[in-house]
């Protein structure tokens, strides 16, 4: 603390006023000096929060010190001259500073104490902070844990991917090996058959008059190539080949004849003139049976009735309490054209049907549903509707307590006789009552008036195969037609780059027409007739075109949607053909005793039908029948001797 002893003495000593008035004058400013000190080092505290505190503690002790100090020079001076009371009041002027300065340090205490409230909540912020952090991580390596779970997942998937590919490829592999091993057999029965026909021709020619004056000839037939077995005894299986073509589409094959081939060729029939406002249809070979059953299943009462892919029913179970009634849908609508005659049937296969069995449907007459074809007692019924009758379900009812189980067939067809089954979609190889079915897989057979017309070629292997020479399309003002207007406004052209197969070109001077049409006439190719279907060559490609009837013009958006309304089917030749693929059936098999060979379809096509017969047995046939002659002859000729 400042000394002030000196001062102190000197104020003692003094005995003159002017002594006195010098030493308190001299105190004074050492009390001011220390008073200056003490403001100095509150400021120098505040500036320090820790430090402040403690020097302006210290700076209280000196203010104390120095007013206690102060108080003992008032006293001296009171006792010497009023000015000790005026060294008195400055001295409480110096506590009151010093007071002031401890004020200070409580304040700058103060803020010392919210700065430390403010680290606590900034530490507290932090720990929150570092807790979030620590849960965030968890967080992150519990993903981390699920990523690599995941990868591992998808590693293992990946390495099954590969072995399933790996499979994949050896099966394709094994595929083409074995597709190329069946070529190969295929090479060799094609060399096979060609050696046979080379090896046999030499003896064509010597076995020819024997095949003339000694083998029956099949009916309409052209007899070909002999096998005799060794070559010396017609008992050694003596074969001949037979053809028949039958524009009847009926082919006779006898002896126990095999089926080297079978060509069925397309048909199209347009039974009148077609005109925009009266279609005519076109009639083409396709699927005979018009009744379209869904594989479906169904119970009612204790009785089921299942129907699988090819149309067959069957039926078990044991009706209770109640007749158990059965409803199976066809896949889509039969229309019944009004006056014309169909014929259905059910054939049973296996068990006996005891019950009522309709095919049903609506027609104008009647909305409801009601009973078209009751089949119940009769295998086989024919009607004929003259109300737009539509076929919809077949409805079979089994009374109660009655077990059944059976399997049967259904099939509807025009006309007014029952032919063999065939599954709906499919027409029939038939060797006498037995058809043996080819699923046309969606295709129809067609001819056109130029000579045109689709091929299906079923071979000895059973190898169904169709070469497709004609496209069929159907015009409805669709947004893929691209149609054009002649310059009168009367002839409506349509491009079909990109919506159909080309058209065969047909040539500028076609005197026979290319295609046929359900509502236009076939004209010859740039030829002029009202209400008229062509086609035509362009450098973009073939085009159909259609010449409308009447003087005035027809507006392009009149003409769309009037074909909306009635849609115009075209058959056209096609300028690459299409080999369609329909696999494989089981070769149908003559009888010994012979059988005629036909094709059950929606119509009658022209047939090609070659076969194998056994030859010995049709010599033998012939040289027994002669020797009964010979016999005769010798009897008569006997008898002539004798009378």
């Amino acid at each position: 603390m400042a000394n002030i002893s000196n001062e102190i003495r000197a104020f003692q000593n003094a005995v003159y006023g002017e002594e006195v008035r010098s030493s308190m004058i001299s105190a004074i400013q050492k009390i001011n000096t220390v008073t200056e000190s003490c403001e100095s080092t509150v400021n120098t505290f505040s500036s320090n929060i820790s430090s402040a505190t403690t020097a302006a503690n210290n700076a209280a002790s000196n203010a104390n010190t120095a007013a206690t100090n102060a108080n003992n020079a008032a006293t001296a001076a009171n006792t010497a001259k009023n000015a000790a009371n005026t060294a008195a009041s400055n001295a409480n002027a110096a506590v009151t500073s010093a007071n002031n300065a401890a004020s200070n340090a409580n304040s700058a205490a103060t803020s010392a104490n919210n700065a430390e409230a403010a680290r606590v909540t900034a530490e507290n912020a932090r720990a929150n902070a570092e807790s979030t952090r620590q849960a965030n991580e968890s967080a992150r390596q519990s993903a981390e844990q699920a990523r690599v779970s995941a990868e591992a997942t998808r590693a293992n998937s990946e390495s099954a991917r590969d072995s399933a590919e790996s499979a994949r490829q050896t099966n394709e592999i094994t595929r083409q090996g074995n597709e190329r091993q069946r070529q190969n057999s295929e090479t060799l029965r094609e060399n096979a058959e060609s050696s046979r026909a080379s090896g046999f021709s030499d003896m064509q020619a010597a076995f020819a008059d024997m095949q003339r004056t000694v083998i029956p000839q099949a009916t309409e037939s052209t007899m070909g190539g002999v096998i005799v077995g060794d070559g010396l005894s017609v008992d050694n299986a003596l074969l001949s080949l037979a053809n028949t073509k039958s524009k009847s589409g009926t082919a006779v094959a006898s002896n126990g004849a095999a089926l080297e081939s079978v060509i069925v060729y397309g048909q199209s029939v347009q039974d009148g003139t077609p005109t925009p406002d009266a279609p005519v249809p076109v009639d083409v070979v396709s699927g005979k049976n018009l009744l379209p059953l869904a594989a479906h299943t169904v119970t009612n009462k204790g009785v089921t009735a299942t129907v699988d892919t090819t149309g067959t029913v069957t039926i078990t179970g044991t009706a209770t309490g109640g007749n158990a009634a059965l409803t199976i849908p066809v896949a889509s609508d039969v229309p019944l054209a009004n006056n014309v005659d169909y014929t259905a049937q059910r054939i049973t296969m296996s068990g006996s049907l005891d019950g009522t069995f309709y095919i049903r449907g609506i027609d104008d007459d009647n909305q409801s549903v009601h009973h078209l074809f009751n089949l119940a007692s009769v295998t086989e019924r024919t009607a004929r509707f003259t109300n737009n009758a539509i076929v919809q379900t077949v409805y079979i009812v089994v009374q109660e307590n009655t077990t059944i189980d059976c399997v049967l067939q259904v099939q509807l067809e025009a006309g007014t006789t029952a032919t063999p089954y065939v599954p709906y979609g499919s027409i029939g190889i038939v060797v006498g009552d037995t058809a043996t079915p080819i699923n046309l897989q969606g295709n129809t057979l067609a001819s056109l008036p130029d000579g045109t017309r689709d091929e299906l070629l079923v071979d000895s292997a059973g190898h169904c195969v169709i070469e497709k020479n004609i496209y069929a399309i159907t015009l409805n003002g669709g947004a893929q037609e691209s149609w054009t207007d002649g310059a009168s406004g009367r002839r409506k052209t349509l491009n079909l780059v990109g919506i159909a197969p080309t058209i065969r070109n047909v040539g500028s001077n076609s005197v026979v027409p290319s295609i046929i049409s359900n509502r236009f006439v076939s004209v010859s190719a740039g030829a002029s007739y009202a209400s008229s279907i062509g086609v035509s060559q362009n450098t973009i490609g073939t085009s159909i075109y259609i010449n409308l009837r009447g003087s005035e013009a027809v507006s392009m958006t009149d003409w769309i949607d009037w074909l909306a309304a009635n849609p115009v089917t075209v058959y056209y030749p096609l300028e690459t053909p299409q080999t369609i693929d329909l696999g494989y059936i089981d070769p149908p098999a003559i009888p010994e005793d012979g059988a005629t060979v036909s094709v059950s379809s929606s119509i009658t096509p022209v047939i090609d039908v070659s076969w194998w017969e056994n030859g010995a047995a049709a010599i033998a046939s012939a040289i027994s029948k002669l020797m009964d002659e010979i016999k005769s002859l010798k009897a008569q000729i006997a008898a002539l001797a004798t009378s």
